[in-house]
C-alpha cells in the first residue's frame, strides 16, 4: 500500500509530536493497563503471513471492551439514547447524502451515520476503503479518518463478533497514522497480537512505519524492522521513505541526510513529501545550508506547486531570522522578485537586516521600495541598515548621502547612527582618504555627523593635527558646529599644546554650559592646563567657572571632583599673583574642609601675605553667588 500524503493541514501539522495523552485506547494507553510480556519473535521465515482469526474467548472480549474504552470522546455521550445511537452526530440534508468521492457507501458520509442495520460485509468494504488511498495518495474527505475507522471497529466487533485478527489490527495500526497517534499504540499493538498468537503482515508493517514517521521512536522502529526482517517482509519505497523520516525527527539529522542520498541513488526518486519533511525540520533546528541544498532539490524535482510557494515563504522568514545571506536571496528571488508574495513586516525587516550584514545595497533598497508603497514611515533604524549595507559594500558616499537624507526627514542623528562607519575607518584606515574625498564632493550637503565620524577615526589614527584641516572647513561643509564630543575626542589626540589652545578657545565660545561626565572633565582640565600655558587668564577662568557651576550628569561624577584637578593650584597662584579678582570665587570653594586642596589654597594665601604683607582685598559682589559650592 503506498504511503498516503498527510498534508490536508499543512506539512508540520502531521510531523510534529502528538500528546501522548491524546493516544489510542488499551494498547495505546500504558498508564490504563499494566505492559504485557513481550514474546520472541521466532527468526525463522513463514511460508505464509495470514493467519485464521481465533476464536473469541471470555478473556478477549473483555480485553478489547477495554482496548476501545477512551476512544469515545465525552462529548458524544450527551444527548444519546443508547450506546448506539453515538456513532451518529446532527447533520444537516445537504450533508446526510454527501458521501467521499461519489460513493454511494452510507458509511463514507460526512457526517457519521448509523450502524443499527449496517452488515458486516458493509462495515469491512468502508474500512477498505478508508484505508485504500486514492491515485492522488490522500485518504478522502471523511472527517478524522483516525476517530471514523475506530469506531467502525469497535461496532464491528463488539456487535457483530468479528474475529480478531490481522485485518483489525491492521485497521487499528492504520488509524494510528494521525496527529493524535502515538508511537506506544504501535509497540503495544504488536505487543497484543504476540499475545493473541496473530503473526504480523506486510502491510501491518508498512503502517507502523508510517505512524512512527509521524511519532518516532527509536527502539519501536527497531523492533518493526527486525520483524520484517524475520519474516523477509520487502522494504519497499514507501517503507525506506518512512524509516528515514522517522530518523530525521528523531534528530538523527546526519544520519537521515545519510540515508536520504544514499535512498536517491538506489531509487532514483523520492515523493515530495520526503523533501518537505527535511525542509521543515531542518528550519526547525537551524541547519540552514542542508535547508537550502533541500530546497534547490525539491524545485528540481516538483518546480513551483502550491506547497512549494508555502515552504518558499516559511523559508524566507528562517533564513532572514538567522541572517543567512545566500538563503535570503535565493528565497526572496523566487518569492518577492517574481513577485508572488508580499512579506510581512518582520520578514522584511529580518531581510533588511540580512542585506546590511552582509552588503548587499540591491537588497536593501528593494526592501525599503516595499516598505515605501505600504506607505510605512521609512525610520531612522531602516536608515542606519542602509548605511550598514552601503559601508559593507565598500560605498561610503551612499554612506553619507543615507545621513543626509536622515536629516532632511527630520530624524535625529547620533554617534549611534555613524556606528558602523566608524568602525569600518579604524579596521581600516586606508579608508578615511575615501571618506574624506567623499565630504568633499558633497561639499554644503554634507551632514555634520558625516564629518564628524571622518574626523574622530582620522584623530584616532593619525592624530589630531591631519584633522585640523576639516575641522577648520566643518562650517563651511555642514553649515553646523562641531558637537563637545569632537572636541574632547580631538583634545585627547593631540600632543601639540597650540592645537589644545586654540580647541579651548573655540569651545569656550561655542558652547556655554553642558552636563559633566569623566571624560569632559578630562577635556577640561586639558584646555585650562593649555590656556595657563599661553597665560589666556580670560579663557581659563571661564571654564572653571564652568566646572564650579556645572552639575554632574545622573550622579555620574562629584561635582567636587574639580578640586582636586592639575590646573586648580596653577590658575590660583596665577590669580593672586596677578590680582584678578575672578580668583576669588575659586579660592572660596576651596577653603572649606580639611582636604588637600584646601590645605593648599590656605598655603597659598599665607604665602601670599607674608610676601607682599598686604590686606586681603577680596571684593564680594553678587556675581560670586554663581560660584558658589552647592
Amino acid at each position: 500500500m503506498s504511503r498516503p500524503q498527510l498534508l490536508p493541514d499543512g506539512l508540520w501539522r502531521c510531523l510534529r509530536p502528538a500528546l501522548e495523552g491524546h493516544s489510542l485506547p488499551r494498547s495505546f494507553n500504558s498508564q490504563l493497563f499494566p505492559p504485557t510480556q513481550r514474546s520472541t519473535v521466532t527468526q525463522c521465515r513463514r511460508n505464509t503471513t495470514k493467519a485464521s482469526g481465533p476464536k473469541q474467548t471470555p478473556r478477549r472480549v473483555k480485553s478489547l471492551d477495554q482496548f476501545f474504552q477512551t476512544f469515545e470522546p465525552k462529548s458524544d455521550d450527551k444527548g444519546t439514547g443508547s450506546k448506539r445511537r453515538r456513532f451518529r452526530s446532527p447533520v444537516s440534508p445537504e450533508e446526510l447524502y454527501n458521501t467521499d468521492r461519489g460513493s454511494k457507501n452510507p458509511l463514507l458520509r460526512l457526517a457519521s451515520p448509523h450502524l443499527d442495520h449496517t452488515s458486516t460485509e458493509a462495515i469491512v468494504e468502508t474500512l477498505r476503503i478508508l484505508r485504500t488511498p486514492n491515485g492522488r495518495g490522500q485518504i478522502g474527505k471523511v472527517p478524522n479518518r483516525h476517530k471514523r475507522i475506530t469506531h467502525l471497529v469497535k461496532f464491528l466487533v463488539n456487535y457483530h463478533g468479528y474475529p480478531l485478527d490481522a485485518f483489525v489490527y491492521e485497521c487499528m495500526m492504520d488509524a494510528l497514522v494521525d496527529p493524535v497517534g502515538s508511537s506506544r499504540g504501535v509497540d503495544f499493538l504488536l505487543d497484543d497480537m504476540t499475545d493473541q498468537n496473530i503473526p504480523p503482515t506486510p502491510t501491518l508493517c508498512y503502517s507502523a512505519l508510517q505512524v512512527l514517521a509521524i511519532h518516532p521512536d527509536y527502539v519501536v522502529r527497531q523492533r518493526v524492522i527486525e520483524i520484517m526482517q524475520s519474516f523477509w517482509f520487502e522494504f519497499t519505497r514507501s517503507a525506506k521513505q518512512d524509516i528515514i523520516v522517522g530518523m530525521l525527527r528523531e534528530g538523527q539529522h546526519e544520519l537521515a541526510l545519510s540515508k536520504f542520498e544514499e535512498f536517491i541513488e538506489q531509487e532514483g526518486r523520492v515523493e515530495l513529501w520526503v523533501y518537505d519533511a527535511f525542509i521543515i525540520e531542518f528550519g526547525r533546528v537551524g541547519l540552514l545550508d542542508g535547508l537550502l541544498e533541500m530546497l534547490k532539490k525539491r524545485r528540481a524535482a516538483k518546480g513551483t506547486d502550491d506547497a512549494f510557494r508555502s515552504l518558499l515563504y516559511h523559508a524566507l522568514d528562517v533564513f532572514s531570522q538567522a541572517y543567512h545571506y545566500e538563503g535570503t536571496v535565493w528565497a526572496w528571488t523566487r518569492t518577492v522578485r517574481i513577485p508572488m508574495h508580499n512579506p510581512s513586516m518582520i520578514t522584511l525587516d529580518n531581510v533588511l537586516g540580512t542585506a546590511a550584514r552582509h552588503g548587499d545595497m540591491i537588497l536593501a533598497h528593494e526592501v525599503i521600495n516595499i516598505l515605501r508603497n505600504l506607505d510605512v514611515k521609512i525610520s531612522k533604524e531602516h536608515y542606519e541598515a542602509l548605511i550598514e549595507a552601503s559601508v559593507k559594500a565598500g560605498n561610503l558616499g551612499s554612506a553619507f548621502q543615507h545621513l543626509s537624507t536622515m536629516e532632511q526627514a527630520g530624524l535625529h542623528l547620533d554617534r549611534g547612527s555613524t556606528g558602523t562607519i566608524y568602525k569600518a575607518l579604524r579596521e581600516n584606515p586606508e579608508r578615511i582618504d575615501t571618506a574624506v574625498g567623499a565630504l568633499e564632493e558633497n561639499r554644503g550637503k554634507t551632514s555634520a555627523q558625516a564629518i564628524l565620524v571622518t574626523m574622530e577615526a582620522m584623530a584616532k589614527e593619525r592624530g589630531t593635527e591631519a584633522a585640523m584641516s576639516l575641522y577648520r572647513d566643518f562650517t563651511f561643509l555642514s553649515g553646523k558646529n562641531p558637537d563637545h564630543y569632537l572636541f574632547r575626542d580631538l583634545l585627547m589626540n593631540t600632543e601639540q599644546a597650540k592645537t589644545r589652545y586654540t580647541l579651548a578657545k573655540d569651545y569656550s565660545s561655542m558652547f556655554r554650559s553642558e552636563q559633566l561626565s569623566r571624560n569632559t572633565i578630562k577635556a577640561y582640565d586639558v584646555m585650562i592646563s593649555a590656556c595657563l600655558e599661553f597665560d589666556d587668564l580670560n579663557v581659563a577662568f571661564k571654564l572653571a567657572s564652568r566646572l564650579l557651576s556645572t552639575r554632574s550628569r545622573n550622579g555620574e561624577v562629584d561635582h567636587k571632583s574639580w578640586r582636586k584637578a592639575e590646573w586648580v593650584q596653577p590658575l590660583v597662584k596665577a590669580g593672586l599673583e596677578v590680582e584678578d579678582n575672578r580668583v576669588w570665587p575659586i579660592v572660596d570653594a576651596l577653603d572649606q574642609g580639611d582636604d588637600g586642596p584646601a590645605k593648599m589654597v590656605r598655603l597659598l594665601l599665607s604665602q601670599r601675605r607674608q610676601g607682599s604683607k598686604a590686606v586681603d582685598r577680596r571684593v564680594k559682589n553678587h556675581t560670586s553667588d554663581v560660584f558658589e559650592e552647592r
